[in-house]
């Protein structure tokens, strides 16, 4: 009775910190488990949400790498993805979400830091995505490899990825310093 209470009371109160917020882990915790931190400049957004989740797609061009290194100099295809607070029956759900808090303020052109997984989405066990090509002027999106007007070694490379993280790139010798042994 008393667990439910303070349930409640964290509803009522939402400054008090004990029910109806996301958990955000700390920079270090995260940098923990990256293993790559490139600074892109971002060309497009898409977000995503629902009563349980919400998830940004972006695309971006690599343009320092802080941490590790990329296959090549292909465009980034990356999605970030989090838990929402929702309830489940009586209770509250606060995620835990890797994010800093940027993430959905995103805009085309905006210069930033990603912290990557260190898996690549095609060794993921979900397996590889399919690419999608998306009219800038109608947002209609359709198969790439039903795109037969592209002249064969000419299509744009792009290469897939799960952010873990977004930092502001004035946080660059930050994560540099912090990732050293």
């Amino acid at each position: 009775m008393k667990l439910r209470t303070l349930v409640l009371l964290g509803l009522a109160w939402p400054g008090s910190g004990l029910a109806g917020r996301a958990v955000h882990e700390s920079l270090d915790s995260v940098l923990a488990r990256t293993d790559r931190a490139v600074v892109v400049r971002v060309l497009s957004v898409r977000k995503a949400a629902d009563r349980f989740a919400r998830e940004i797609e972006i695309e971006a061009t690599p343009q320092e790498m802080l941490i590790g290194q990329l296959p090549n100099d292909a465009t980034l295809y990356c999605r970030y993805a989090e838990g929402v607070v929702h309830r489940r029956g009586d209770a509250t759900v606060s995620p835990l979400v890797s994010g800093s808090g940027e993430e959905f303020d995103l805009r085309r052109g905006d210069q930033v830091i990603l912290l990557l997984s260190p898996t690549m989405p095609a060794e993921s066990p979900a397996g590889p995505r399919e690419a999608v090509t998306v009219d800038p002027t109608t947002g209609n999106g359709e198969d790439a490899s039903a795109n037969t007007d592209v002249a064969e070694g000419t299509e744009d490379e792009t290469q897939p990825c799960d952010i873990l993280r977004i930092e502001p790139v004035q946080n660059r010798r930050l994560i540099a310093r912090r990732r050293q042994p």
